[in-house]
């Protein structure tokens, strides 16, 4: 009996179980890539790429966390894969909560002080001259921090209904059982096609800046009736505006070339 639910494990770590594991990566960055196109107004590559690669260095923290913990809560019972699927579910949803909440408390805790920082700020803003890599070193390592700690929360939840999370585990795959590999693809790209992108999503909106482009109106020169460009400020993605002018932007990488609307005459 032990032997025949150990027949019914997940093998995570062998040939087959790392190439699900590679499609499952694939699948959560190329939903990243649809949500930077969808992005209105667009970040730039390298701030979506800065952005992007704070998820990564996170997610795959948890990732092998919940690998880890799966094989070692549930390789007496054979239950590995259905371990892996709590630790997800408990990720993509309190998960991103806890993640949000101690992000904030992390911020707030460092305001005023020399380790102060903007999440999403790499540089980019109008008082900096191009990108610093310290500040996209010292987010990442924050931000794994942040999951590191959301984990450890998590975990500690779970452990304390540890059957009652057993039993919605051997409940949700119960149609799968039997089949080891079959049970490996649903847990890792079925189910994650959904929960990581949701997860992904989600976690994006509150890592990025809320300010993310420095642009240029123009303003006109009163003496030789010409339009000149004067730097003005970061523009918020809430702002698409600004007063008197219209700012249509161009879909390119570099946000400092811009199209202009030409204005009403309500101000003549």
């Amino acid at each position: 009996m032990l032997l025949k639910e150990h027949s019914d494990s997940c093998q995570f770590f062998d040939e087959f179980g790392i190439i699900i594991q590679g499609i499952l990566g694939i699948i959560c960055l190329s939903a990243l890539i649809l949500k930077r196109y969808m992005e209105n107004p667009r970040r730039s590559w390298t701030v979506w790429f800065f952005d992007t690669l704070k998820q990564i260095f996170g997610q795959f923290t948890q990732h092998i966390s919940n690998l880890l913990l799966a094989e070692k809560i549930g390789e007496k019972s054979g239950l590995e894969c259905e371990w892996y699927l709590n630790n997800l579910m408990s990720d993509c949803t309190l998960g991103v909560i806890f993640c949000y909440l101690y992000l904030q408390l992390l911020l707030k805790l460092l305001e005023g002080t020399r380790f102060e920082y903007k999440t999403g700020d790499y540089g980019q803003d109008e008082h900096q001259n191009g990108w610093r890599l310290s500040s996209v070193t010292c987010q990442i390592l924050w931000w794994v921090g942040v999951v590191i700690l959301s984990k450890f929360t998590t975990t500690g939840i779970l452990m304390l209904f540890y059957r009652v999370v057993e039993q919605i585990g051997k409940f949700i795959l119960n149609p799968v059982k039997g089949d080891p590999k079959l049970k490996l693809i649903f847990v890792m790209i079925i189910f994650p096609t959904v929960f990581n992108i949701m997860q992904f999503w989600f976690t994006d909106n509150f890592i990025k800046s809320s300010k993310v482009y420095q642009i240029e109106t123009p303003s006109k020169d009163i003496e030789n009736g010409e339009e000149t460009l004067q730097p003005i400020h970061t523009v918020s993605t809430r702002a698409m505006t600004t007063e008197n002018k219209k700012i249509d932007f161009e879909e390119k990488e570099n946000i400092s070339e811009y199209k202009q609307i030409p204005a009403s005459d309500t101000n003549h």
